[in-house]
Order: C-alpha cells, then structure tokens, then sequence
C-alpha cells in the first residue's frame, strides 16, 4: 500500500480536488477522504490477488527475468487502443451528491470507480513493481507515468503515444544490467 500511495496518489490528485470543490466546503477533507478510501481499497484488494501468487511462486524475491518480462509486457500495454480508451476516462469523477449519506456514498464510489480504472490503466507498470521492489524503480516508474498525464489538456493526446512504452523498453533493459 506504500508503494501505491506513492506512485499513485500523485496521479490522482486533480481526481480528489475535482471531488474537493465539487463538495460542501465544510465537508471537503471528508469528501477526499472518502475518495482516497474508495481509491485505495481497489488498490488493497488487487494487491491482496496479486502479491499470494507472486509469494507462492517465489518465496524470496522474484528473479530479474520476470521484472524484465513484466516491463515489457507494460510496455506493449501503453500503445495499446484499450489503454487509450481507459486513459480517457481517468479523472472523470462525475457528479457527486454534497449532503448526507449520498455525498458519503458519491464519494467512496467515485473513489472506487477511479481506482478501478487505474488498476486496469496501470495495473502492468504495477506488476513491474510489485515483481521488482525497488526505489529507484519505483521512482523511474512513477516518472513514467507521471509524465504520460502532464503532457497536456488533452487526455486523447496524453495516452498512447510510445514515448513512454520506450522508457519502459529502456528500464527493462537497465533492470537486466543493474540486477
């Protein structure tokens, strides 16, 4: 859950100001809140899934070639028209409710509704990480990432492009020389 509070909560941060001005100001750390909640509840359960599997495989760390093989295959994912599509979406946190239990409910679900697409969005470069358990990894990543969504207004422009399938191309090749 560290890892996806650091790489990820940056990425969703205009998602919770979007749900932050769309709420009652006195109600506005609640309303993130319950995003964040939503947000990262995706993330536990997914991680949960994910991490039995990888520790059942490899009980100490996993080798270097599957770290390789998980950056390449996030790599494929980034130009792919699924992903395209998903990127679009990222960020449309909707309408939420501003009183009661409704705005409660509005905000945890568009919470869960965000995380849901990042998972499918990200889920790749998360493999990569979750496999590799490393900082300067996990920052490089984070970059990647980062960069895709910063390019611009425009998120029909943002996604797709290669640029950042060969940052992942790149560090696959690095994580071969450095591990």
């Amino acid at each position: 859950m560290v890892m996806v509070v650091a790489m990820m909560l940056p990425l969703i941060a205009p998602s919770a100001r979007r749900i932050a001005t769309a709420s009652l100001w006195s109600r506005r750390h609640i309303a993130v809140g319950e995003f964040l909640l939503g947000y990262l509840a995706v993330w536990a359960v997914v991680g949960v899934v994910l991490l039995i599997p990888i520790a059942a495989i490899w009980p100490a760390d996993p080798p270097t070639f599957a770290v390789v093989a998980a950056l390449l295959l996030a790599a494929g994912w980034q130009t792919t028209r699924r992903r395209r599509i998903l990127m679009r979406r990222c960020g449309s946190v909707g309408s939420v409710a501003v009183r009661g239990w409704a705005a409660n409910r509005d905000c945890t679900a568009a919470g869960w509704r965000i995380g849901r697409l990042c998972v499918v969005a990200c889920g790749p470069v998360m493999v990569a990480m979750a496999l590799g358990h490393n900082i300067v990894l996990m920052f490089l990543l984070a970059a990647v990432l980062l960069g895709e969504r910063t390019r611009g207004p425009n998120p029909a422009r943002r996604a797709g492009r290669p640029r950042e399938a060969w940052y992942l191309v790149v560090l696959a090749g690095s994580v071969i020389v450095l591990m």
